[in-house]
């Protein structure tokens, strides 16, 4: 059985436990992807979490990371959402 000692909205906790946001950008889809939207995006939403972007290669089996000194994020469902119209990738949290 399960008790429940305290409850939180998902956003607070989103809030508080994550430590950043990954990119995942598939190599091959670089050439194509908008870097101005990115940085639009990037920039409409400031806030504390870090960045890290995920270059994956799945014809060689690899992933690299980069992670951003610099640029930081508000993890809003708004920004998942933009990222996702508007530039067309997958954000995930970390």
């Amino acid at each position: 059985m399960l008790h429940a000692t305290n409850m939180k909205l998902l956003s607070e906790v989103r809030d508080k436990f994550m430590k950043g946001l990954e990119v995942k950008l598939p190599v091959d889809r670089l050439a194509g992807l908008d870097i101005e939207a990115l940085e639009r995006v990037m920039q409409k939403f400031p806030g504390k979490h870090g960045v890290r972007f995920r270059f994956i290669d799945p014809a060689e089996n690899m992933e690299s990371d980069a992670i951003s000194r610099r640029l930081t994020v508000s993890a809003t469902d708004d920004f998942f959402k933009a990222m996702e119209q508007e530039v067309g990738i997958e954000v995930g949290l970390v």
